[in-house]
């Protein structure tokens, strides 16, 4: 499915399925009530699509993104054996037609509307906001290789709210 181009600021929503798209659509609803004219996406995965899923998307009037990124779902489990949907992510962040994004997982909801960090001094001055996670960084994490870098004792970052700046 081929998402809308727009050069303005924007919402997205990771996760469908029958277990998240219930709180997609209870988030969706949510921020209708805090601000009607904020564009919102629904991205899934193929597996993820039907015509019952559009359709819901269509009823809060959200845009509905089925991911075209080969992904090997497969080979992406958490411990748990429960699918790890997060892969999702980054590749909605970087494929939106949105110019700036605030990104929610489909069970975060919002209390407010959040597109306003988009003007915060934060996001103005890095370009992206991030929350800190309950687990920290250790040392044996193979981020700090990948990247190069000095290990440091920080949290991690919670990656069901983001705020991203997504066209370089």
């Amino acid at each position: 499915m081929q998402h809308t181009s727009s050069n303005a600021n924007g919402l997205i929503i990771c996760g469908g399925g029958y277990k998240y798209l219930p709180n997609a659509w209870i988030a969706t609803r949510l921020l209708r009530l805090f601000n009607t004219e904020t564009q919102v996406q629904w991205w899934v995965l193929p597996s993820e699509y039907c015509r019952k899923v559009e359709k819901l998307a269509h009823m809060c009037d959200a845009e509905l993104v089925v991911l075209d990124v080969p992904i090997d779902t497969r080979s992406s489990f958490k411990a748990d054996g429960q699918r790890a949907e997060w892969l999702i992510k980054p590749f909605a962040i970087l494929a939106s037609c949105f110019k700036n994004v605030v990104l929610l997982d489909a069970d975060n909801f919002p209390v407010y509307d959040p597109l306003p960090l988009l003007n915060s001094q934060e996001f103005s001055k890095y370009g992206s906001v991030f929350w800190p996670d309950l687990t920290r960084m250790t040392p044996d994490r193979s981020i700090w290789r990948i990247m190069d870098l000095e290990y440091r004792d920080e949290p991690e970052f919670e990656s069901g709210q983001t705020v991203s700046y997504t066209h370089l």
